[in-house]
């Protein structure tokens, strides 16, 4: 079964395909048992159901039934009750030959004309609330039904079924001949009708749509197509759009939230990343001080455990303490550097082992003065 109601140019477009009633016969043999029964609760059968007020219908026991209409109060012919109010008859709500709480007189018409399915006008009888039957238009040239169609024999016949037998309507796509009435036989080539009958302005053609007899197209670029979109966009369109496409816009208002906040966090961990890093740089230089401190207050500690040599002047080391002279450097030795404090005449000298910051086995050879 198609999805879409069929345009109504095609023959039996109101019965059903053989495929269609087959489909609907397998599901009714299936579930006709259950679907048209009473409820069933635990292999019990309940009772048929009890009228119901409010629902639209004259259940039994109700006088009328307006719906939310009368449970509302505002059917002034009908109650919530569903009972018919003082002096009432009938409402108009449950009967369309009803007018002002009684049965409308006779020639009031009950149902409009309709030139789409080529009907006329239905009239009360003055002696029943129903509305009658409508009866079929005459079958004239001049009353146009769907798409440019006539009425005949209470049916609308296509443009194309007056012109061609059996013919469905169909787009032209021969150039100029866009937008003129061209019809499709059974197994045929679709071909004009008129060369100087066009299709109304807005009809669908080859590429676009008509306008004046021409064909005009709509491939226009995607800044064009995004500027045009703006320029008619409202606030109930907007929410219609975003209706019809509910999950392009759950993926839309996602990326807002989630671009900006992925960007902002990635921000802060490179910050976070630059302060641990300078951190860990000050931790280990502040480290290294901290075990030169260390080494200097155990020495100076335990003095008498140390051998006191009397040696000649030493160069200290670059950036020690005052008290604190450490041996120099391959660097030092070579380029014979001067020293920047010349150590007192008497110091002692050890060897000190300890585990640096990561955890490796190093050990120093420090000289200190003896106070």
């Amino acid at each position: 079964m198609f999805m879409f109601a069929t345009s109504g140019f095609e023959e039996n477009n109101d019965d059903f395909s053989p495929c269609s009633k087959r489909y609907v016969t397998e599901v009714l043999l299936a579930n006709a048992g259950s679907c048209f029964k009473e409820n069933e609760q635990e292999g019990i059968w309940l009772e048929p159901k009890v009228p119901m007020c409010g629902n639209g219908v004259i259940d039994k026991g109700e006088m009328c039934d307006s719906g939310g209409f009368g449970i509302s109060g505002m059917d002034p012919c009908c109650d919530s009750q569903c009972r018919l109010q003082e002096n009432a008859t009938c409402s108009p709500v449950n009967s369309e030959c009803c007018k002002n709480c009684t049965m409308a007189p006779r020639g009031m018409v009950c149902r409009g004309a309709s030139k789409e399915q080529c009907l006329q006008s239905a009239i009360c009888s003055g002696f029943s609330f129903d509305c009658p039957a409508s009866t079929p238009m005459p079958d004239t040239p001049e009353v146009k039904c769907i798409d440019e169609g006539v009425c005949k024999g209470g049916r609308c016949q296509s443009y194309c079924q007056r012109h061609l037998a059996d013919s469905v309507p169909c787009i032209c796509t021969t150039p100029g001949e866009e937008c003129l009435r061209c019809c499709q036989e059974q197994d045929q080539v679709c071909q004009k009708i008129n060369a100087s009958h066009f299709l109304t302005d807005g009809r669908p053609c080859s590429y676009g749509y008509c306008k004046a007899g021409v064909c005009i197209g709509v491939r226009a670029n995607m800044v064009q197509r995004l500027f045009a979109f703006i320029e008619k966009l409202t606030p109930n369109t907007l929410v219609a759009f975003m209706k019809s496409n509910i999950v392009g816009t759950i993926i839309v208002f996602s990326l807002v939230i989630w671009v900006p906040a992925s960007w902002t966090v990635s921000c802060l961990d490179k910050k976070r990343g630059k302060l641990n890093r300078k951190y860990q740089d000050q931790w280990v230089s502040s480290e290294t001080l901290l075990n030169r401190s260390f080494q200097s207050s155990v020495f100076a500690n335990s003095v008498d455990n140390y051998k006191v040599k009397d040696t000649g002047p030493w160069p200290t080391y670059h950036g020690a303490s005052s008290n604190v002279y450490l041996p120099p450097s391959p660097d030092e030795k070579k380029n014979k550097l001067p020293p920047l404090i010349m150590p007192p005449e008497k110091y002692f000298e050890t060897t000190f082992k300890f585990n640096d910051h990561s955890g490796c086995p190093n050990e120093s050879v420090v000289w200190e003065t003896v106070m």
